[in-house]
């Protein structure tokens, strides 16, 4: 077994932890843990490191979601889809295995007057741009010739987009003021750790009730023992228990929420920040 030190993906960025959790989702014979410093970094354990490169999806990958804009002969999924357009993208997503629905909305106990809640992770969009379309658009700007494991080391070109729309650093990693910019490699990486964390009704899995916009909505932890997917998403049930021991974790980082300027300011983000080691 071979490790590999992501040291640009660190714990606190809120970002980089999700995407080291979808590299565990796309690859289920590889592992994930933390190093031991107070913010610590994600270590992928796996036989041959090359897989690493090859988790990344491919655009068409991405284009054939359940949640994808366009699917042939099915409702056009909106930002805010209607009941029927739901429920046909919530069974091809049965027929398929594909998580991305359940991940975003649920219908579970909402009225029929009332738009599907989204998963925080789904941010609001101008001119009604999905989280599909986002996804796409953040593997699109992925540089040609870098590879996954360039952006574990820090060394991925940086795109002027939205990316999910999600991340507090993106809206000062450009050097020019007012304009917009992700690491691409990431963004991609997170969406497959968005599957992670179910949307059942108005509850999102790791989300406490209420704001989102309030510090520690979202707590996450690390951890020193290599787990796959299926280990971590057991150990994660364990975390966000009301009877967790408190055991688990090696480090626990709480959500901080982009504050507005303004009230007609539609900027939002959420990073991390270190709640004990």
């Amino acid at each position: 077994m071979e490790t590999f030190d992501a040291t640009a993906w660190r714990a606190d960025w809120l970002l980089a932890w999700l995407a080291s959790v979808g590299v565990t989702y796309r690859d289920r014979s590889i592992r994930l843990s933390w190093s031991a410093e107070a913010v610590p970094h994600a270590i992928f354990h796996m036989h041959n490191p090359d897989r690493l490169d090859a988790v990344l999806p491919s655009i068409g990958e991405l284009k054939s979601l359940a949640i994808a804009r366009e699917t042939g002969g099915l409702l056009d999924f909106k930002r805010n889809p209607s009941r029927e357009a739901f429920a046909e993208r919530a069974a091809l997503a049965r027929q398929t295995g594909d998580l991305s629905v359940g991940a975003t909305l649920s219908d579970i106990g909402i009225e029929d007057k009332d738009d599907l809640p989204h998963s925080p992770f789904d941010a609001p969009a101008p001119q009604g741009i999905t989280l599909a379309q986002r996804v796409v658009a953040s593997r699109a700007a992925c540089a040609e010739g870098e590879t996954l494991r360039d952006s574990m080391r820090g060394k991925a070109t940086l795109a002027e987009i939205n990316g999910l729309g999600f991340d507090l650093r993106r809206l000062a990693a450009s050097a020019v003021p007012g304009r917009l910019a992700i690491e691409p490699f990431v963004e991609t990486m997170a969406f497959s750790g968005m599957m992670l964390f179910t949307q059942v009704g108005e509850y999102t899995r790791g989300w406490a009730s209420g704001s989102s916009r309030r510090t520690g909505a979202f707590t996450w932890p690390t951890w020193r023992t290599p787990l796959d997917w299926s280990a971590l998403d057991s150990a994660l049930d364990l975390y966000h228990s009301p009877k967790a021991s408190g055991s688990f974790p090696s480090a626990e980082f709480d959500s901080i929420a982009y504050r507005p300027t303004s009230s007609s300011e539609t900027n939002r983000g959420f990073d991390g920040v270190l709640r004990k080691s």
